[in-house]
């Protein structure tokens, strides 16, 4: 299947005297068989979301840990379910009519001892301009369940979704990237995710959007749903 975006994918290369250097690709497909043949240690890609990008929903979980737990990968992963589990919970019961289950989600981890690092990409749902859109979304998210947060491990996990994500033109790691100045954390595939393990690497890409997806607007709670065929595919369109 041939993917055709308008996002471009940056390679920032920390190893230049003149700084970083950057390349970009518009074309998923190319830029993936570009990638394959990037070796491990050099992978230092971004997906950049466009300012009125459409995208598929995404969060960024960023909890530092008060205090360091067992290094062990299962203990590590039995932390990350936890907040996997708390983040599923207070998403369905902000929006109920748009429900998400686990394999729905495409989870990248880039956990450690010191925190839990999260990236959850939710392809079957789409908002049109991810700055304005996409970031009302979680404004309201976070309006509505602040006041009901407090059973969901302690009332912190809206705490720890970082709202920096959804600025404008916004840079976000890929699959299998590092940070140039930090390669000891890639974003991986967490083996706790079956649906991750088994998806292909294009589902990890925010701006990917695929025909087969739902259409949400900021105002979910306030909002009239009705579906329309467009394309030969179903989509929702909502109106206040």
């Amino acid at each position: 299947m041939e993917h055709k975006l308008e996002s471009f994918y940056f390679k920032a290369d920390s190893k230049q005297k003149q700084g970083p250097q950057a390349r970009c690709h518009s074309d998923l497909s190319a830029f993936l068989d570009t990638y394959a043949s990037v070796p491990e240690a050099e992978r230092c890609f971004f997906e950049q979301i466009r300012e009125g990008q459409t995208c598929n929903e995404y969060y960024d979980i960023d909890w530092i840990l008060d205090e360091a737990p067992d290094s062990s990968s299962d203990t590590i992963a039995t932390l990350e379910q936890r907040v996997f589990i708390a983040f599923l919970v207070a998403r369905n019961q902000y929006a109920p009519n748009y429900a998400v289950a686990s394999e729905q989600c495409r989870v990248l981890s880039a956990s450690s001892s010191k925190k839990v690092s999260l990236h959850i990409i939710i392809p079957t749902y789409v908002f049109e301009d991810n700055h304005k859109h996409m970031k009302a979304f979680m404004l309201e998210f976070q309006n509505v369940r602040r006041t009901q947060d407090q059973q969901i491990l302690n009332g912190r996990l809206l705490e720890h979704i970082d709202m920096g994500v959804y600025s404008k033109s916004r840079l976000m790691r890929i699959l299998r990237n590092h940070k140039c100045r930090d390669p000891s954390r890639p974003l991986q595939r967490p083996q706790w995710h079956e649906p991750s393990m088994v998806a292909e690497d294009c589902e990890f890409f925010i701006c990917n959007v695929v025909p087969d997806c739902v259409k949400v607007a900021s105002n979910v709670q306030g909002a009239t749903v009705k579906r329309v065929k467009s394309q030969g595919s179903w989509f929702q369109t909502l109106n206040s």
